[in-house]
């Protein structure tokens, strides 16, 4: 008995056992033959419910259903699932004269001193702490972790370890960024408005926009201010995807600065822009472009003067490893913190209610 495990809601014919495709009357031309499926796939099957009562069918069901196959069927998935994993780790590391691993543990054991933990969010704790309790200085993507709870984890192992952990806020490195924080140095910001809208990706988790998106601004509201929001005002609306696809998030800051991010996945173009408001100028970046354009010196009769801002160029990740490297190896505080990290993702789990 052999099957492949399938979930394609549109193929009006049983899946996987070929005599089965040939019993339902499917066309050699309309056979499907996909790649391995997921691994939470295995042990399932999807038919055609025009098939779903023929003796075929009926027959390969109670079989399916055996205990027995169901275990072949769950153990054959994760066995070829690995085996992919194996040919693809040979595969790059061939081509960079590297060392293959397939498990966080084994590459530990190989000498590692540093690692990146780029993992969907919801593990990112699991293998941070893991990683620094081993005495390997971690590079958290955002958001540092899945909960509160788990970010603190990470904290106290890198603490307890003395190891360097840095949370991967890659938008503190873009240039446009840096030069508005400079202009912004000596003045006193009375708002900010970033937007972050684009199309909706074609794969996406278990998050919505506000932790996918929002929390790159959520840190540059609090990289430019130098101060803790307070207060939270979010709208939220789903449209397309199973959590959030569009907010409005309004915050206020300890120091009296107002703020607002405009997210969506709703746009059919991608737009990443953003605007400080001080005493004495408006600023407007593209982080995209990273073009920036200071308007200041506005007189009574409503004229202005405008200048374009020096934006350097850099590749904000290679600066982002630059800056781990540099904690590592001076051991000073890394540029995005731990704490910082927390922070970020609490006010994000405020504004969806989560905290």
């Amino acid at each position: 008995f052999a099957a492949q495990t399938r979930a394609l809601p549109d193929l009006d014919a049983a899946v996987g056992y070929t005599e089965y495709y040939l019993a339902a009357g499917v066309s050699i031309e309309k056979e499907i033959f996909a790649p391995p499926a997921p691994d939470e796939f295995a042990g399932q099957l999807t038919i055609g419910t025009r098939w779903k009562d023929t003796e075929n069918i009926k027959n390969l069901l109670a079989a399916f259903k055996d205990p027995a196959a169901q275990e072949f069927l769950r153990s054959t998935v994760t066995l070829l699932h690995a085996m992919s994993m194996q040919v693809q780790a040979e595969g790059v590391a061939a081509a960079y004269g590297a060392a293959p691993f397939t498990s966080a543990e084994d590459f530990v054991d190989a000498g590692l001193d540093a690692a990146i933990v780029s993992t969907p969010n919801r593990f990112h704790a699991e293998v941070g702490v893991a990683l620094l309790e081993r005495g390997v200085h971690v590079l958290v993507e955002k958001p540092i972790a899945a909960t509160v709870a788990d970010a603190q984890r990470m904290i106290d192992a890198a603490r307890a370890n003395s190891r360097v952990l840095m949370v991967g806020q890659v938008e503190r490195f873009n240039p446009a960024v840096e030069t508005v924080k400079r202009a912004v140095a000596d003045d006193d910001i009375i708002s900010i408005q970033v937007t972050r809208v684009g199309p909706f990706p074609p794969r996406m988790g278990k998050v919505g926009v506000v932790i996918d998106l929002a929390v790159h601004d959520i840190d540059i509201i609090r990289h430019l201010t130098g101060s803790e929001i307070t207060e939270v005002q979010p709208q939220l609306a789903r449209t397309r995807a199973e959590r959030e696809d569009t907010a409005l998030l309004q915050f206020r800051l300890d120091n009296g600065v107002i703020a607002h991010i405009t997210t969506n996945w709703v746009t059919p173009y991608k737009t990443r822009t953003l605007q400080v408001a001080t005493k004495t100028k408006f600023i407007v970046a593209d982080l995209i472009t990273r073009q920036v354009t200071e308007y200041f010196g506005q007189q009574p009769d409503g004229s202005y003067s405008t200048r374009m801002l020096n934006s350097w160029p850099a590749e904000p990740l290679k600066k982002e490893l630059e800056a781990f490297a540099h904690a590592i190896r001076s051991g000073e505080p890394p540029a995005v913190t731990g704490e910082d990290g927390l922070r970020n993702l609490e006010v994000a789990l405020r504004c969806l209610g989560e905290v």
